[in-house]
C-alpha cells in the first residue's frame, strides 16, 4: 500500500529567475499592469452595447478575454515579483511513516 508520507513532493525552484534587482523593473511594470487591470473591470463603456461577439454578449466576451488576460498577469507576478523571503519556507513536517496512524 502506498502511504502518503513516502510520496516527495516536488521542490520549487527559483533557477531561471535572476535573484537580483534586475527584477525591479519588471516588478514594477507588473504592478501598474494590476492597477490597470483593476481600473479596466469596471466596463462601464459595455452596459448599453447590444452586440453579440464570438456568440456571446459584448460584455460577456469583455469579461472572459479579461479573465484569460488576467490569468496570464498573475502567473506573471508569481514568476517574477514573488518575495524572494519565502521561497525559503519548508512545508509543515509530516509525520513518518510507521508512527501512530489515526
Amino acid at each position: 500500500m502506498l502511504r502518503l508520507s513516502s510520496i516527495e513532493s516536488p521542490k520549487l525552484t527559483t533557477d531561471n529567475r535572476q535573484l537580483t534587482t534586475d527584477n525591479i523593473p519588471m516588478k514594477r511594470t507588473l504592478y501598474a499592469a494590476l492597477i490597470l487591470f483593476l481600473v479596466l473591470h469596471n466596463d462601464f463603456w459595455w452596459w448599453d452595447e447590444d452586440r453579440f461577439l464570438l456568440g456571446l454578449p459584448v460584455g460577456l466576451t469583455y469579461h472572459l478575454l479579461y479573465c484569460l488576460a488576467l490569468t496570464v498577469l498573475f502567473w506573471l507576478l508569481v514568476r517574477w515579483a514573488w518575495p524572494d523571503d519565502l521561497d525559503g519556507q519548508d512545508a509543515p513536517q509530516r509525520p513518518q511513516a510507521g508512527g501512530p496512524q489515526q
